[in-house]
Order: structure tokens, then C-alpha cells, then sequence
């Protein structure tokens, strides 16, 4: 499946493009963030400060979002949806579509939020909440500027969460242990801080993690999943890079873009 966003007009195409459907115009929600196409065609929309599903391709809906005690998310401030790339990465996790992320900005008192889908985009839940630099921290230690990406790895059944960004205290890798069942998790830091983890994206190929490097001159840099919190153990294998990578993507045969 593939969704396009063109003149206003959002569309699906279950056939790799060769025909479309007559498409849901969403030009009255204003600027949008991002997208996220679930497995089962439901088309998840923000923009950045509301998040929207199109289900039967007949209109879209606005997403009920919470807060980690299970009340309302009713923040107005900006960047509380904007994502840093399109998520090409499936998440099942006990036979349920997953979707979870962080979000961008640019901001210091816009608040580092880690949210969650369980039921393919009528609902989001944060799960997780940094500290924002010079605010308090809610549900962990850790101050950050803002999250990079969330990547699922499979063998071990856990999410990994990369941060940044300003200075090396805020570069962080974490590992978020989904608790699916009562819509909770554990994070627990298996990477810095330090400028090496200042990681932008990450994606997967043979259970290894690739990783950019967001340092001009940028990188791609690869690890397994225990040696994480190891640098000594971690390869480079792309660098010389004009400025910082913002995205990685690896195809299923093994192709790279960044």
C-alpha cells in the first residue's frame, strides 16, 4: 500500500500505485507534520498539535489523545507530532500494530514527549515524558532537547529510543520495554551521554543496527544490539558526509538511502 498527499487530497493505492482511490481532502486541518500508514490501510495525519485518522477513505477523524494518567492531552504548544522521518519500520508486538515515537522541536519549553498507538491511530497515549532542559522532569532523569527516532527490535521483543541534541548530555540511546497490556513502559539508558550517541535515525538490516551519526561531517555507523553501550564495538561505515544526516532508510533487499 502506498498513500499519497497531493493538492490537499490525501490518497490510497493498495496495488503499489497503479490505481488510487477518489482520496479524503484534509486541506482544512492547515499545515501538516507527518503521516503514518498502518498495516491495515488506516492513515494516521498530524499536524502539530493534533493527530487524525482517515479509516474508511471517506473523511477523517480526530485521534483522542491522553496523557500518562490517562487524561486528556490538551496542549496547544507547537511540535507536539512532528516526527524527523516517514517510519518505514512495521512494529507488531503480540499480534498488535504499533506504533510509537517521539517528537521534534526546536523549542526549550515545548515538552519531549514519547507517544503510543494501540489500536492503529484512534487513540494516543504518551507513555513517556523527558525533561525538556530547564523544566521539570515528570516521568524520568533525563533532560533532553528533543527525540531523533524509535526503532523496534524484534529478537529481543524492545523499542529503541534515540535523543539529542545540543550538547553531549542530552545525546542518549534508551531501551523502552512496551507494556502493551496496561499501555506502559520502562526506559533504561544502554548509551551515553556522550556526542558519539548523538544519533538521527536508525533502521535495521540482518538484527544490526545502523545508525546516522548527526555530526558534520556526518556518518552511518552500525552496532549489534549488545553492544550498544560499547563504542569500541561499533563500525563506520559511510562517512565523509557534506553535513548532518537527517535520514536513513534500508530497503528490504539491503539498499540504503540516506
Amino acid at each position: 500500500m502506498v498513500a499519497i498527499f497531493k493538492n490537499g487530497v490525501v490518497k490510497l493505492s493498495k496495488d503499489c500505485g497503479y490505481t488510487w482511490n477518489s482520496g479524503v481532502n484534509i486541506s482544512a486541518l492547515g499545515d501538516i507534520s507527518a503521516f503514518y500508514l498502518y498495516a491495515n490501510g488506516t492513515l494516521a495525519v498530524f499536524t502539530n498539535t493534533k493527530a487524525y485518522y482517515i479509516e474508511d477513505w471517506t473523511e477523517y477523524h480526530e485521534a483522542a489523545c491522553y496523557e500518562t494518567d490517562g487524561t486528556l492531552f490538551a496542549s496547544t504548544t507547537t511540535s507536539n507530532f512532528l516526527l524527523t522521518k516517514s517510519h518505514t519500520e512495521r512494529k507488531f508486538v503480540n499480534g498488535k500494530d504499533i506504533f510509537m515515537f517521539t517528537n521534534y522541536h526546536e523549542g526549550t519549553i515545548v515538552r519531549s514527549l514519547v507517544w503510543c498507538s494501540f489500536d492503529q491511530g484512534h487513540t494516543y497515549k504518551i507513555i513517556w515524558e523527558f525533561g525538556s532542559r530547564n523544566t521539570p522532569t515528570p516521568t524520568g532523569s533525563w533532560q533532553i532537547r528533543h527525540g531523533h527516532d524509535v526503532i523496534y527490535y524484534e529478537p529481543e521483543d524492545i523499542f529503541i529510543l534515540c535523543t539529542g541534541d545540543s550538547n553531549e548530555t542530552e545525546c542518549m540511546v534508551f531501551t523502552v520495554s512496551l507494556d502493551v497490556e496496561n499501555q506502559s513502559c520502562e526506559v533504561s539508558l544502554v548509551g551515553g551521554p556522550a556526542r558519539e550517541y548523538k544519533w538521527s535515525n536508525m533502521a535495521l538490516w540482518n538484527n544490526e543496527i545502523y545508525y546516522t551519526q548527526d555530526n558534520t561531517l556526518g556518518s552511518v555507523w552500525k552496532c549489534k544490539y549488545e553492544d550498544i553501550g560499547d563504542l569500541s564495538k561499533h563500525e563506520k561505515i559511510l562517512d565523509g558526509l557534506y553535513s548532518d544526516p537527517t535520514c536513513l532508510i534500508i530497503g528490504n533487499r539491503g539498499e540504503m538511502v540516506v
